[in-house]
């Protein structure tokens, strides 16, 4: 009977031990977890730039030249996400082809991974009269890749 004692608290030994390695390695686990977690998200600042020529009809065309300056968060491998876009001084407008008359600010937009700026032109030439709106859109993808393009609506 005394045996059976023994075999009992050795097997019971052995049970605490598992038991107490499992909830230490569980902790570390756990903590590693946690103190890695928030490196992972970040936020970043990066400028994106192009020169992009955009019709009006076939033979009426501006060109674009722009700079945009992205803020914009990540968790890389998961999602990418537009903060703020803000339009760097070094962008211009121009043609061969119309007078511009007005191109100014008309408003911005964040929608998770992409974001709109809005701009308001008025181009002519001679009889002919273009108004409308020019989007720039950026997109941020799951790694920090960020892409973007224009392009005019009319609103005539």
């Amino acid at each position: 009977m005394v045996n059976e004692d023994k075999k009992g608290d050795f097997v019971m030994n052995i049970l605490k031990k598992v038991i107490k390695i499992i909830g230490v390695m569980s902790v570390v686990f756990v903590t590693y977890i946690l103190l890695q977690r928030p490196d992972i998200v970040s936020a970043a600042e990066q400028d994106v730039s192009g020169t992009q020529e955009i019709w009006f009809d076939s033979k009426h065309s501006i060109t674009v030249d722009y700079v945009i300056r992205v803020t914009y968060g990540l968790d890389e491998g998961y999602s990418g996400w537009i903060i703020a876009m803000d339009p760097v001084d070094e962008y211009g407008i121009g043609s061969n082809t119309v007078n511009i008359e007005k191109f100014e600010y008309a408003g911005d937009a964040a929608y998770g991974s992409s974001g709109h700026l809005k701009y308001y032109i008025y181009a002519h030439e001679r009889s002919n009269g273009y108004t409308g709106y020019i989007y720039f859109k950026v997109t941020c993808d799951e790694w920090g890749d960020l892409s973007s393009e224009v392009w005019f609506e009319s609103n005539c």
